[in-house]
Parts: C-alpha cells; sequence; structure tokens
C-alpha cells in the first residue's frame, strides 16, 4: 500500500513538473508569438506601404512613357535603343549633356520659330515682289498691246510673203526639171567624152611603158658605159719614191682632184678592172698642180711594187664629174652600236662624191634618187627594234634603185673603193714588257690626209737570197 503510494507521489511529481514545463514552454511560445504577430503587422503594413509605392511609380513610369510616345509594353531596352537612334537622328549636334527628349525638344522648338519667322519675313518679301510684279506685268501689257498691231501686221506681210515664195517654188521647180534634164544630157555626154580619154589613157599608159621599158635599155647602155673598162682608168703613176712610200700621179686641180681621194693601183699593162689585178692602194695627200699632185701608199705588196705608168682607178670619182651615192640602212664601222652615217658621208665627200637623198638627224629623208646617182650604198636592214618609218624607208631606197637601175653595193665594197681601214688600237709597251700604255692618237697616228709620221720607218723590198725567187 506504501509502494503504490509512493508510485503514485512520483508520478504526480512528474506530472506536476511536466505542467510547469509545459507552462513555462506554453509562456515563452506565447511571448514569441506575440513579437512575431506584431512584427509580422509591421511588416505588413511596411508591405502594404510599398506596394503602393510600386503603384504609384508604376503610374508614373506609365505616363512618362507616354509622355515620351511610349506604349505601357515597351520594355527599358527598347526605349534605350529607340532613345539613342533618336539622339543620332536628330540631335547629333548638340552637346553630350543636352540630348535628353526635353532639351531637344526646346531646341527644336526655337529653331522652328526662328524659322517661322524667317518664312513670315519671306512671306512679306514675296508679296512686295507680287506687288511689283502686277505693276511690272502691267507696264509690260502696255507696250505689249502696240508690239501686237505689229505682230499682226507683220503675219499679214508674211502671208504675202508665203504667197510669193510659194510661187518662186513653183519657178524653181520647173528650173529644176529643166536643169536636170540639161545635167542627163551633160552626163551622157561626159560619160562618153570619158570612155575615150580613158581609152586615149590606156594608149598613153602603154606608150608610157613602152618609153620605160626603152629608157630601162638607155640606161643600160649608159650603165654599160660608165662601167669601169681599160679604157676608164682615171690617171697613171708619174713618180714613185719607195724611200719614203710616195707616189706622184698626172691628175690634179685642173681635173677636180683633192686630197684623201683613194685609187687603186693596177699594172701598166692590165685590161681589166679587177680585185686580183689590183697590186696597190693609194691616198692623196697634196694637189701640186693642174695635173700633178702628191700621195702616200696605203698598201702594196712588195713583190709587186708600184711602178711608174701604172694606172689609176677610182670608182667614186671621175674627172670633173662627181659621182653620186645613196645610203639606205644603218651603218656601224665599229660595231660600237652608234650609227656612222655621217662618217660615212664624209668618207664619200672626201673622195668628191656627192650624197644624193640624204637623211637627216631625225632619220627624215630629203630628195630622191636620180639617173645621176651611181650607187646605192646598201647598210643592215631595219628591223623589229628600228623606228616604224626605216622599214619603208629602206623598201622605197630599193625600189628606186631598182626603177632607175642603180647599181646596189654593200657597205663593205664601198669601204674597199676608198681604201678605208677600221681604227685599230696601238699599244706601247714598257722596260717590263707590259702593254698597259695605250698610243694617243695626237702623239704617233698618222691622221688622213697628213704626210706620213715620222716613227714609221720606209718598207724596202724583201733583198734576193740564194733560191730565192726575188
Amino acid at each position: 500500500m506504501a509502494r503504490e503510494n509512493q508510485g503514485l507521489q512520483i508520478t504526480l511529481i512528474v506530472f506536476v513538473v511536466l505542467t510547469i514545463l509545459l507552462g513555462a514552454f506554453c509562456f515563452v511560445f506565447f511571448s514569441q508569438s506575440k513579437d512575431l504577430t506584431a512584427k509580422l503587422t509591421e511588416a505588413q503594413k511596411d508591405a502594404e506601404h510599398a506596394k503602393g509605392a510600386v503603384g504609384s511609380l508604376e503610374d508614373d513610369l506609365k505616363k512618362l512613357k507616354q509622355y515620351i510616345g511610349f506604349t505601357e509594353n515597351d520594355d527599358v531596352q527598347t526605349i534605350q535603343e529607340t532613345f539613342k537612334k533618336d539622339m543620332a537622328a536628330y540631335a547629333s549636334s548638340f552637346p553630350a549633356d543636352t540630348q535628353y527628349y526635353h532639351q531637344v525638344v526646346g531646341a527644336m522648338y526655337k529653331s522652328m520659330e526662328s524659322a517661322y519667322a524667317q518664312r513670315d519675313e519671306e512671306r512679306k518679301t514675296t508679296k512686295m515682289q507680287k506687288a511689283q510684279l502686277a505693276a511690272v506685268d502691267m507696264n509690260v501689257t502696255k507696250q505689249i498691246d502696240p508690239l501686237k498691231a505689229k505682230i499682226q501686221t507683220v503675219e499679214t506681210e508674211s502671208a504675202d510673203a508665203v504667197a510669193r515664195a510659194n510661187a518662186a517654188r513653183d519657178l524653181l521647180k520647173t528650173d529644176k526639171r529643166n536643169l536636170e534634164e540639161s545635167l542627163k544630157n551633160q552626163k551622157t555626154a561626159h560619160t562618153t567624152e570619158v570612155t575615150e580619154l580613158q581609152g586615149k589613157a590606156t594608149a598613153l599608159a602603154q606608150e608610157l611603158k613602152k618609153k620605160a621599158d626603152d629608157y630601162g635599155v638607155v640606161r643600160q647602155k649608159l650603165e654599160d658605159i660608165t662601167r669601169p673598162n681599160p679604157d676608164r682608168f682615171q690617171g697613171a703613176v708619174d713618180y714613185v719614191s719607195q724611200h719614203d712610200r710616195t707616189v706622184y700621179i698626172n691628175l690634179g686641180w685642173a681635173d677636180g682632184l683633192r686630197p684623201q681621194v683613194n685609187f687603186s693601183v693596177y699594172p701598166a699593162e692590165e685590161n681589166q678592172v679587177t680585185e686580183l689585178a689590183r697590186k696597190a692602194k693609194i691616198e692623196v695627200t697634196e694637189v701640186i698642180g693642174a695635173h700633178r699632185a702628191k700621195a702616200r701608199i696605203i698598201s702594196d705588196r712588195p713583190t709587186d711594187p708600184i711602178l711608174p705608168q701604172d694606172r689609176l682607178f677610182t670608182a667614186i670619182w671621175s674627172p670633173n664629174e662627181p659621182r653620186h651615192f645613196a645610203l639606205t640602212g644603218s651603218f656601224d664601222l665599229n660595231n660600237d652600236g652608234q650609227s656612222d652615217l655621217d662618217r660615212i658621208h664624209t668618207l664619200i665627200e672626201l673622195n668628191g662624191g656627192v650624197v644624193d637623198a640624204p637623211r637627216d638627224a631625225e632619220g627624215k629623208r630629203h630628195g630622191k634618187l636620180s639617173i645621176d646617182t651611181r650607187f646605192l650604198i646598201v647598210g643592215k636592214e631595219p628591223d623589229a627594234s628600228s623606228p616604224p618609218d626605216a622599214l619603208k624607208d629602206h623598201t622605197d631606197m630599193i625600189t628606186q634603185a631598182n626603177d632607175h637601175k642603180i647599181e646596189k653595193i654593200k657597205l663593205s665594197d664601198f669601204l674597199d673603193m676608198v681604201g678605208w681601214k677600221p681604227e685599230v688600237e696601238v699599244s706601247q709597251y714598257d722596260a717590263t714588257g707590259n702593254a698597259n700604255l695605250p698610243m694617243q692618237p695626237h702623239e704617233h697616228v698618222q691622221q688622213p690626209g697628213n704626210p706620213i709620221s715620222e716613227i714609221f720607218k720606209p718598207r724596202k723590198p724583201p733583198r734576193s737570197s740564194g733560191g730565192s725567187a726575188f
């Protein structure tokens, strides 16, 4: 019994303790719940206030969108992009700190006010000008009325003139028909005359061809007459000095001879002017009489020396009758790439010849070949690098030479005629045998037309030795 009471007491104590704990817990929970309820109430009030503020801001935002021309549904990004485009289009000239709708609208309004004011001023000016123009029109009308009367008079007179012109035109038509008939008759007569003239022209052309053929025959005969032959030797050797290699000939100033003319020397008994028969070449250095001249030996054969009575011949000179030459093509004597045309002219003139149809420095030819032209010296034919007119000129010269039966010779043949030799560089040797001292022309080189330099010793014919043919 005592144990049951003790258990009941313990249970009661536990219950009391639990009740106390539950009461304490409820008290604490109630206290916190009250604080939380107060805070919740305050938060709800703040939320209501914020909601009201947000609603006010949304209303303001909608009004602002409407003010600047946007709808309620336009977002901020769309508004920003549109704003940038508007500023770039309408306010690019404004300072950056004034590029806003309010400032831009104000500035544009001021600009429009200024434009309207200017427009009103222009309207006033236009009105004044219209008034002045009306006054001018009135004045012009007063002046035009007399002119209209004059115009009517002129129109009447013009109608009369047209009538007279029509009558004249009819008359001209009649004259035209008469002229056409006359022209037709004249044309028929002209056709007949042309036919007769064509027949005469054909006959004349045939006659001209026959005369040209006859001329060719005569030219050939003349060429045969003037071609070198035994009777055409121009002179002879009078005296020979082998010591100083000087020759005296029987030609002089009375024969039209002058220094630097070259002659080929042929044996006295020779009857043919040939390359094989030629025994030497000489150059006239001084004309000392009417029929007397001094010459130097250019080349000879020691085995067949020049003798008195040997005959002289040159193709480019004849007594008192200069030979005529013409040139075509390009000429380069020393292969230096430069034209030597002037030197060829000089060689011809020095030997008493005449240049026909020469070319000037620009390559333009002056004159034509004629019956007096004896030789056409043909140089290098023009190629693709030559001037455009060079080939045509060369062809024309060849054609003229063929038409006139002019003898064509190569440059080498001409140079052989005049005895020209290419320049040779001469070197001096020092004591050690070095050949690095080129001879200067003014020191020792023989110049054309001057006596032979003293440094050249006269050659002597080879002495006969036992068993020699000499």
